[in-house]
């Protein structure tokens, strides 16, 4: 499943990126390690 990264918007596979994150009980997925901390740093969603 092909979704946008929160921090970048760039297109992300779900299957294919190690770079995941949860908060709330929902799973998000990014380009990077640089993105997801990023995102886990300034609270976003």
């Amino acid at each position: 499943m092909k979704v946008k990264d929160p921090v970048c918007h760039m297109t992300v596979d779900t299957d294919k990126t190690p770079h995941k994150s949860e908060r709330g009980g929902e799973r998000f997925y990014f380009c990077s390690a640089a993105c997801r901390v990023r995102f886990e740093s300034e609270g976003r969603k």
